[in-house]
C-alpha cells in the first residue's frame, strides 16, 4: 500500500514539474545556409524556403562563388539589388512562388518578410 502511494505521489510530483515546460511556446526554427557572396538559403520549419542574393557566381572577376543550389526549389526569392553579383534572371528557379525585389514585403504561414533598409557605405566614409 505505501508503495502504491508513493508511485501515485512521484507521477504527480513529476506532473507538476514537466507540466509548466509542456505549456512553453516551441521557437520556430530557422536552418541557415551561407551560399557565398551575399547569398543564403533559409529553410523555416513550417516548410517555407527563401533564397537571397542569387546573383553571378565569380562575378567581375572575383573570387566570389556562389554554390548552386540544384534542383532544389525555394518559396521566396528575394533581390537586395540588381547588380549582377546579386541579381541573375538566368539562376532564377523556375516554378518560384514569390519574387521580392527592393522594399516588397509579404506575410506567408506566420512568417513576416520584410526588407530591412541599410546605408551602404563606402571605404572613403572610414577615412579620417
Amino acid at each position: 500500500m505505501k508503495t502504491k502511494r508513493n508511485n501515485i505521489l512521484f507521477h504527480i510530483i513529476k506532473l507538476l514539474i514537466l507540466l509548466p515546460f509542456s505549456l512553453l511556446p516551441v521557437e520556430p526554427e530557422v536552418k541557415v545556409h551561407y551560399l557565398g557572396h551575399a547569398s543564403f538559403l533559409l529553410q523555416f520549419d513550417n516548410g517555407v524556403s527563401v533564397l537571397t542574393d542569387y546573383g553571378t557566381s565569380n562575378c567581375w572577376d572575383l573570387s566570389s562563388p556562389i554554390y548552386d543550389i540544384g534542383d532544389f526549389m525555394p518559396t521566396i526569392l528575394t533581390y537586395s539589388h540588381r547588380h549582377d553579383d546579386h541579381y541573375n534572371v538566368s539562376r532564377k528557379p523556375a516554378g518560384v512562388e514569390y519574387i521580392l525585389e527592393g522594399m516588397d514585403s509579404l506575410n506567408i504561414d506566420g512568417l513576416l518578410i520584410r526588407p530591412v533598409r541599410i546605408i551602404s557605405l563606402s571605404p572613403s566614409d572610414f577615412s579620417e
